[in-house]
């Protein structure tokens, strides 16, 4: 596996000058999983006016500082490259010292211009296995930094990965350091764990450690429902609820957020029949409102609290006749009707097989509610 032609083409015109050039970190990984690239991350004991002189006719200098140097070729592409001199150690052992600070083995990979990969952490066996592990002693680090116990979860959420059982078990150990962390960086990396293609597993599996992000969800714990409905309990529906949502759609961010909270208004509003049945009266308004308070204490923006409490308020809402469509419509506009749908269809994917086969009406309800669109009435 090699990187592409461009990066190729700044590996080459390193070491044609003599110097040692690797891409280092998530470049590394995400080559070898053949996932997009982005941005390229390359070490080199070229200096800065060394890597300037040898670009400067070909790239734009984007910035510089005495560490590295971002340069952007015409397409835009961009390439971070970083200097070090290792002084008494050799380059690679140089490099190994620099690589143990990037926190998992999986980013702390080096490959050069021949595809040869120095690897003095194991990562690349760890991406074969698919393991999020810590490099050094995760209890220790997870102690001084927080920050890392959810980079952990948002890693194995996003690249569809196990934790490590060393790395799992501090990371649930110290999962209240986690309130020492700012609104700001806890939500920023919540949302990257739910726009995860493995968030199911991840919810699923370190939930002590969501309930301090959002302690209310903890009423949902192992909530029975009751119900004909539904085969899992409240947090295990919303947790696959949550997967449900497709990561390439449109709106993704927003309905994989409402399908997090969508549900967590049913405990406080459970009734049960003198049949033994759970009813849930009410349980996506109070839903709505809860989710509102808590995504206010987040500091999530003002659209996103709105979208998001829309599609909670209206997701049990029926939408059968074409006078429903409409009238929906006509409260909550056209394209959080269709975010409401994909909503609808998610929520029922996570009960019992039988509620699924609804989701043809509510496919017939998007075309209609698309022609309605079309001709404006």
């Amino acid at each position: 596996m090699l990187p592409d032609k461009k990066c190729l083409h700044i590996l080459s015109k390193l070491t044609e000058n003599d110097f040692q050039a690797y891409i280092i970190g998530e470049s590394v990984r995400d080559i070898l999983m053949q996932r997009p690239v982005s941005y390229f991350n390359i070490a080199s004991n070229a200096n800065i006016p060394q890597i300037t002189e040898i670009f400067s006719n070909e790239y734009q200098i984007s910035s510089a500082t005495e560490c590295d140097i971002i340069i952007m070729d015409g397409d835009g592409a961009t390439f971070k490259i970083n200097f070090f001199n290792p002084i008494d150690k050799n380059f690679e052992a140089a490099l190994k010292e620099r690589m143990s600070h990037y926190n998992f083995t999986v980013n702390a990979i080096a490959m050069n211009v021949s595809g040869n990969l120095y690897d003095p952490f194991g990562g690349r066996s760890d991406i074969d296995d698919r393991l999020i592990k810590y490099i050094g002693d995760p209890e220790i680090c997870f102690s001084e930094n927080p920050l890392l116990i959810l980079q952990t979860l948002r890693l194995a959420s996003s690249l569809n990965f196990n934790i490590e059982s060393k790395t799992s078990e501090a990371a649930k150990k110290l999962h209240k350091n986690l309130k020492k962390l700012s609104v700001d960086i806890i939500r920023s990396e919540f949302i990257k764990i739910l726009c995860g293609i493995n968030v199911t597993e991840i919810l699923l599996e370190y939930r002590e450690i969501i309930a301090v992000i959002v302690p209310e969800i903890r009423e949902c714990f192992d909530f029975r429902q009751f119900s004909r409905y539904h085969k899992y309990n409240v947090y295990e529906h919303t947790a696959r609820a949550v997967g449900n949502i497709a990561l390439n759609g449109k709106n993704t961010e927003i309905l994989r957020i409402a399908m997090f909270f969508h549900d967590i208004g049913k405990p406080e509003m459970f009734s049960c029949d003198e049949k033994g049945f759970g009813h849930f009266k009410g349980h996506a308004q109070a839903g709505a409102k809860m989710a509102e308070k808590i995504m206010r204490r987040m500091n999530f923006d003002d659209q996103t609290v709105y979208q998001v409490f829309t599609i909670i308020y209206h997701h049990s809402d029926h939408i059968h006749t074409e006078q429903q469509i409409r009238n929906l419509i006509s409260v909550i506009g056209h394209d959080l009707f269709f975010s409401l749908i994909e909503a609808k269809k998610a929520d029922n994917s996570a009960k019992c097989e039988f509620v699924a086969s609804e989701n043809d009406e509510l496919n017939a309800a998007a075309a209609i509610a698309e022609k309605i669109d079309l001709i404006g009435n």
